[in-house]
């Protein structure tokens, strides 16, 4: 690694582990949120991780200030995605084994509450999407949906945690205000 990534490290408090967890649990979030597959969320998280890695040992440090590991995380996962989607494109279905799984007990839900819960997911995400820049989706996500807390986030962004909290209220009412609008009858987050 970068001896600036430690010196970093060391300023801040937080360690190389650290961030690249958070790296992985953010381009996760965001892969989850396009409905990408368990295996492929995964995956994408992975790769984001080695692609920050390989960066960090060419001495790429420009990765690490926070504006733009954001932007990076984000661009991975778009790739991914993309080429996700390619890759299923082509994919044949087997019959091999067609007849074990018809027999498996229905688990799933009744496809009302599953259009229910996607087009509730769905105006959700259109609200963050279309009321918070990428940095802010991101930074939304982490917090509210994967918890990661406000101090570990601020240091990472090169901020307080109040100016952060101040933010994250800010896009939280602007996000509310939309599904208000759009007739949005469920729990506000």
């Amino acid at each position: 690694m970068g001896s600036s990534f430690f010196l970093s490290c060391q300023e801040t408090g937080y360690d190389e582990e650290k961030f690249l967890l958070l790296i992985r649990r953010i381009a996760e979030c965001l892969a989850r949120r396009r409905k990408l597959p368990p295996q492929e969320v995964y995956d994408c998280g992975s790769e984001a991780v080695l692609l920050v890695l390989e960066q960090l040992r060419e001495g790429e440090t420009s990765c690490l200030q926070p504006q733009n590991w954001i932007k990076f995380v984000v661009k991975v996962v778009r790739n991914f995605q993309r080429r996700y989607q390619s890759r299923t494109k082509h994919e044949v279905l087997l019959d091999e084994g067609k007849e074990e799984l018809l027999q498996l007990p229905d688990t799933a839900p009744t496809p009302e509450a599953a259009l229910e819960r996607k087009c509730t997911e769905s105006l959700l995400y259109k609200a963050i999407e279309e009321n918070l820049d990428d940095s802010l989706q991101a930074i939304f996500l982490a917090h509210f949906v994967e918890h990661v807390p406000l101090k570990e986030l601020a240091a990472l962004e090169g901020t307080t945690p109040d100016a952060l909290c101040h933010r994250l209220q800010r896009a939280r009412l602007r996000v509310r205000a939309w599904l208000e609008r759009h007739g949005w009858d469920g729990e506000i987050p």
